[in-house]
């Protein structure tokens, strides 16, 4: 026997029904099979009735079953909705930020409830944006909304709702705890990178960004060094300026030679659409290469974003001072100066189209892009220059 719940969409009209069963057995809900208006992973449970509430709620609490949320609602917790038998989708994540810019996900504290926090973990990293935050507390094994509701309050539940665990905090101890619960040297450091870049490649601008300084605290690296390692830009990670410049006229001093790479920017500066010739992933490969090469590729990826903008040459020397390559912005931007004759312009497109040509050979041998090769290019270039 089931006691049977109607099913309301946003509109309050009724377009399926779930059965919660009243004693022992599986499975434990069941729904209406699927028509063309009620699909489970576009709809939740309760959402109508908490919009009828009239009240102004800053959080949505999503829980597992139908009884939680009546369960909840008795005691006065009337934000309450539930998935429908199904994991968190993306569009229930689309329903509920527009309606609050808060979530608060509620599982049992058994691995089940583990995983099915995970799944939303994944989902909701690319949708963090602005306002928006999402939260998970896990109950006490055993224990589920309606039996903790009853124990406590609703008073008590509510406070443990809002100091409930942010997704970040989740997911950095969800990490820590794969590789043993604490960091204990360079190759748990490299374990924790690894697991957690697939959270921080899905996850953008800003959060992106915060997501970056945290691993970065934990493995004890600069958050600039470690978008290195993941080939990622933010735009919001600074260069240490002091000791790059100390690093530079030590180990690695920065010479008075118009290097190749700098006439190439010198070029694009001059002919931006010729950026184009420089995909994405080419792009990463100059990125792991050092001095010149990553000024080279810092710039061209610039031009790439701001192809069209007045003054480009001075806006492209802003943006490499501000990256800490000062003296390379001020090398490039002094050949400028001087008219470009049309064997220079010549040899410019040439150097960019050498480039391109080994990329191309590259894919065509289903090989990756040596990076020592394309080191070797640029400098045999270079000394033909030089002659």
């Amino acid at each position: 026997e089931r006691i049977m719940f109607p099913i309301r969409d946003g509109r309050g009209r009724v377009i399926a029904f779930g059965g919660r069963i009243l004693d022992q057995g599986q499975p434990k809900y069941l729904n209406s099979p699927e028509t063309p208006l009620f699909h489970k992973s576009q709809v939740l449970y309760g959402l109508y009735e908490m919009r009828q509430s009239r009240q102004k709620f800053h959080n949505i609490i999503v829980v597992e079953g139908y009884m939680d949320v009546v369960s909840l609602a008795q005691f006065g917790i009337r934000n309450a909705v539930a998935t429908l038998g199904t994991a968190v989708t993306v569009e229930h994540l689309q329903i509920l930020f527009q309606q609050v810019s808060e979530i608060v996900f509620c599982f049992d504290g058994d691995s089940a409830g583990v995983k099915a926090a995970w799944k939303a973990a994944e989902l909701a990293v690319p949708n963090m944006e602005g306002e928006r935050s999402v939260r998970f507390l896990f109950l006490d094994e055993g224990e589920d909304p309606d039996s903790t509701v009853r124990k406590i309050g609703g008073e008590a539940l509510i406070q443990r709702f809002d100091s409930a665990m942010t997704l970040s905090e989740f997911i950095k101890q969800g990490l820590l705890r794969k590789i043993g619960g604490q960091i204990r040297g360079p190759e748990s450091k490299q374990q924790l990178v690894t697991l957690a870049e697939p959270y921080i490649l899905n996850a953008h601008g800003l959060y992106q960004y915060l997501l970056v300084e945290m691993l970065a605290e934990q493995v004890n690296l600069p958050p600039w060094r470690l978008e290195k390692q993941l080939n990622i830009r933010t735009g919001y990670a600074q260069i240490d300026r002091s000791k790059k410049a100390s690093a530079q006229s030590h180990s690695n001093p920065v010479s008075d030679v118009i290097t190749v790479p700098l006439k190439i920017i010198k070029y694009i500066c001059l002919n931006p659409a010729w950026v184009k010739k420089y995909p994405a992933d080419f792009l990463q490969a100059l990125y792991k290469l050092d001095g010149d090469f990553r000024v080279l590729a810092l710039a061209v990826d610039f031009v790439q974003k701001n192809n069209g903008a007045d003054q480009l040459v001075q806006r492209v020397k802003a943006f490499l001072e501000n990256e800490g390559f000062a003296k390379q912005a001020n090398l490039f931007v002094k050949t400028i100066v001087a008219a470009e004759s049309e064997a220079q312009v010549s040899e410019y497109k040439e150097l960019s189209m050498v480039l391109v040509s080994m990329k191309r050979k590259a894919e065509s041998s289903s090989q990756d892009l040596d990076e020592e090769a394309l080191r070797r290019v640029l400098e045999e270039a270079r000394r033909k220059q030089k002659k």
